[in-house]
């Protein structure tokens, strides 16, 4: 298995052909092709299970607290953004058209990808890659990517994603800068204020996005149309293996030696500096029901010695966000 990965990792973070290769390891280019495919099959269904969606006390439990001193509150679960793959330019004046990016003035391959507020992803947070001619809300609409989050929940986007009816209807809050409007030559104080909120904490997923494309060099030429599906399998994999870098954590100190991974700060209970856990304070992150029910808990008899933490995680653990989802879509129709 070593040399079969080795194989793998030459075509996708070397960049080097197929046929080529298969003349360095002597071997046919289609066992290469068998091999690397299988590979990222492999990869993406494993890195899978060991990344399901983070719970709300495992997102909770390790918090930046950069986000919560901009915000003043810990609501965000998802920094949500979207990255395009140069592809090939396809005869096809219909496929073409398809692929077609109006932004890149090219054609790409367009992929969702979703972070929490450290840069950490998961399976399904990624979508799979749609042609580069859909918006940013439509292909949102389709990939039912916000579903993932939490009612009462926040998504932080850019300008270009006008999700705030899909949001509204799932019970999210969609944190976007505003646009100037047509005729306005300057924004208000509240508008540069949430323009600059939204710039300093969307850095991770900026930063994902550079982490992974520069980790597989397989995507600096552009696609073969005949690979596409590849690429998809690829850009998977090499998304959900950046969880095991460290997170880009503001107001850290950079004096603590042997930080953990993403993936232990989130699954596995790790701790690092510029992190705090916010579950004591249900004011920070609990819905109504949930503050209330809190309170609740807190002035039950015998519930004297319960520390806040615990009393949380028992909050927690009654998962309000599913119960008031199905009672707001109810509500709605």
């Amino acid at each position: 298995w070593k040399t079969e990965y080795l194989v793998y990792c030459f075509f996708v973070r070397c960049n080097i052909s197929m046929t080529r290769i298969a003349a360095l390891f002597g071997i046919r280019r289609t066992l290469v092709h068998d091999i690397v495919y299988g590979w990222a099959n492999m990869l993406c269904d494993t890195l899978a299970k060991f990344f399901p969606v983070p719970t709300r006390s495992q997102m909770l439990r390790a918090y930046p607290k950069s986000v919560i001193k901009k915000f003043g509150h810990a609501h965000i679960f998802m920094l949500l953004d979207a990255t395009e793959i140069f592809a090939e330019v396809a005869s096809m004046k219909s496929v073409n058209a398809i692929l077609y990016s109006a932004y890149k003035h090219h054609s790409t391959l367009k992929l969702l990808v979703g972070c929490d507020p450290i840069g950490t992803v998961w399976d399904d947070s990624i979508s799979d890659g749609y042609p580069g001619a859909v918006s940013d809300p439509i292909q949102t609409t389709v990939t039912k990517i916000l579903e993932q989050i939490p009612f009462g929940c926040a998504v932080e986007v850019d300008k270009g994603f006008l999700i705030e009816n899909d949001c509204a209807l799932l019970g999210i809050h969609c944190i976007r800068p505003m646009k100037m409007l047509q005729g306005q030559t300057q924004q208000s104080k509240e508008d540069v204020a949430l323009t600059q909120k939204v710039g300093k904490t969307r850095i991770p997923i900026e930063q994902i996005n550079g982490q992974m494309k520069n980790s597989a060099s397989f995507f600096d030429k552009r696609i073969s149309l005949q690979q596409i599906g590849l690429a998809d399998l690829i850009c998977r994999c090499s998304y959900l293996l950046q969880n095991f870098k460290l997170g880009f954590i503001q107001q850290h100190s950079g004096t603590k030696k042997g930080r953990p991974c993403k993936a232990h700060i989130r699954w596995y209970d790790g701790e690092d500096d510029g992190l705090i856990d916010i579950r004591p304070f249900v004011e920070m992150w609990g819905t109504t029901s949930e503050i209330r029910r809190w309170n609740e808990i807190r002035e039950m008899p015998g519930n004297e010695d319960l520390t806040r933490e615990q009393i949380s995680e028992m909050v927690l653990a009654e998962d309000w966000p599913t119960r008031l989802r199905k009672e707001h879509i109810e509500r709605l129709s």
